[in-house]
């Protein structure tokens, strides 16, 4: 009896593997199968690092464990760039874009642009018209502004930064229009406008190059002069800042290719509008205000020293005849920095003559922010299944609050820019 129950035991066990067997059959399901597609998802994904690893031209690690971290960072051993380019040069050139933040914020400008900072934060002919200018019914219109682009442009419960700050330049710009029809007739508006320029500043060659988001009013005529012929000749002999030991390039990206001494305003001639008014950037990276302000004077001195360049020629390296002003005006939608440049000279290379002059409003609170804001941080701690990533936070404001203590004055230098002459 024991005998027979011990082999009703074993066939019990042995049907039921089988069909064990058989409903994996049936599934298609076989282990050495599985294990090949194992082997091969491996083979697959080696396959895939191994050529981002050649295209970085970086030896995988996987495949030489005797490989070093000097090794793999060694400058001899990574991708060179291609001679066989045609915009190839030996030489290199430091190009500054919409993403170079300058660490040193103005100082850092001036000696890049041979510029002078002024004393006051405005041109005469600019601060003089500022409490002047007015709209109809212009508190309320510049609130209504604020609450349209913060509160009632999309659905959403937070309106993105990148968002708000677009719409905002828009509106205030159409009011700026309610001064006259002069300015809609003489001016025209283009969005992310792309300009490059270069030149040589103490041996280096510097390039300014992209389109900054924002807009770009261009006029029929140019601006006029912002300081005197006795107050450019002031500027000679007057100490540029510098910051030995380091380099005043060093924040700037170094390539190898890239057209020498190109400079092209972003049109062609003849064009209807071709000077450079005023530039409008929004400032939507939450840098700090000495960096975005130093990004508008960047940009501002390119539209400037590209124009001039058209204007009087391409191998023209001296003193200008008639001094090149544009404007720029940077915003994070609620605080304004106001920047004025005024281009006297294109000889940049040599460290004598006449300099250039920069005008500086850095902070101007257009109103107290009280609107939730979407803010993104970065998670410190991760897990295998919870990575590191982006997380938006969101403060939690009374939106109802809206904006307070608006300064209409700082409205009116929006106007100042756009009006002046």
């Amino acid at each position: 009896m024991a005998l027979q129950s011990l082999k009703g035991s074993i066939l019990a066990q042995q049907s039921q593997c089988c069909f064990v067997l058989a409903c994996q059959s049936r599934r298609g399901y076989r282990p050495e199968k599985m294990a090949q597609i194992r082997r091969d998802s491996l083979e697959e994904r080696k396959s895939l690092s191994r050529r981002v690893y050649e295209k970085l031209g970086f030896h995988p690690p996987y495949l030489d464990r005797s490989v070093t971290f000097e090794d793999i960072y060694n400058k001899e051993k990574r991708k060179t760039v291609p001679e066989d380019h045609p915009l190839y040069q030996k030489r290199p050139a430091y190009s500054f874009s919409a993403k170079c933040r300058l660490q040193e914020g103005l100082n850092q400008t001036l000696w890049l642009t041979k510029s002078v900072l002024m004393k006051d934060k405005m041109p005469k002919s600019v601060s003089e018209t500022v409490s002047n200018l007015s709209i109809p019914n212009m508190e309320q219109r510049v609130t209504e502004a604020v609450r349209h682009c913060r509160q009632f442009d999309t659905e959403e419960k937070v309106i993105k930064r990148e968002r708000y700050i677009y719409t905002q330049i828009q509106y205030l710009q159409r009011l700026s229009q309610l001064l006259g029809p002069e300015l809609s007739l003489n001016q025209s508006i283009t969005e992310n406008h792309y300009v490059e320029s270069s030149w040589d500043r103490e041996g280096d060659h510097i390039q300014v190059v992209g389109a900054p988001k924002g807009i770009l009013v261009s006029s029929r005529h140019p601006l006029s002069a912002a300081a005197s012929t006795e107050e450019i000749e002031a500027t000679r002999g007057v100490e540029i800042p510098t910051f030995e030991p380091l380099a005043p390039t060093l924040d700037l990206q170094e390539t190898h290719i890239y057209q020498p001494y190109h400079n092209f305003p972003g049109y062609f001639e003849p064009h209807p509008f071709p000077h450079a008014h005023t530039r409008v950037i929004s400032s939507y990276m939450r840098w700090p205000i000495k960096h975005s302000v130093s990004k508008a004077v960047m940009y501002t001195f390119a539209d400037g020293f590209s124009r001039a360049k058209q204007i009087y020629g391409k191998d023209y390296n001296s003193t200008l005849k008639t001094p090149v002003v544009t404007q720029g005006i940077d915003t994070d939608g609620v605080n304004f920095g106001f920047v004025t440049v005024q281009i006297n000279t294109l000889d940049m290379d040599s460290k004598d003559g006449v300099r250039n002059m920069i005008w500086v409003d850095g902070e101007n609170p257009l109103y107290e922010d009280m609107y939730p804001q979407d803010i993104k941080i970065i998670k410190k701690k991760g897990m295998k299944k919870n990575k590191r990533q982006v997380v938006e936070l969101i403060k939690k404001r009374d939106p109802n609050l809206g904006c307070q203590n608006l300064d209409v004055s700082v409205f009116q230098k929006f106007l100042a820019f756009m009006s002046n002459k």
